[in-house]
């Protein structure tokens, strides 16, 4: 938790971010879509496009999302992730 005296460094935050939703391993539409406006808006800013992608046995999907233009992916790949749940998704974001 940050005090009033704390100043973020704004360089240590740079980039888009994407959350990829998956459905019994497959990407959702959307969010292929959501990648391409973000990929458009990284483009615009100079940073880098970065997708999260959570769920289980899921790895292959990474490289669909590199395909849709993502400079990287954040994986997280557990059976305890194969289903949504809010309090685990939001543990490992």
């Amino acid at each position: 938790m940050m005090t009033t005296e704390e100043k973020i460094n704004g360089d240590e935050y740079r980039g888009v971010w994407v959350f990829s939703e998956q459905r019994e391993g497959q990407l959702s539409k959307p969010s292929l879509q959501l990648l391409g406006k973000g990929r458009e808006l990284a483009d615009t800013l100079g940073v880098e496009l970065t997708a999260i992608l959570l769920g289980e046995n899921i790895a292959s999907q990474a490289t669909e999302l590199i395909y849709h233009g993502a400079d990287k992916v954040l994986l997280g790949d557990s059976p305890v992730l194969k289903n949504y749940r809010t309090d685990p998704y939001t543990t490992v974001i």
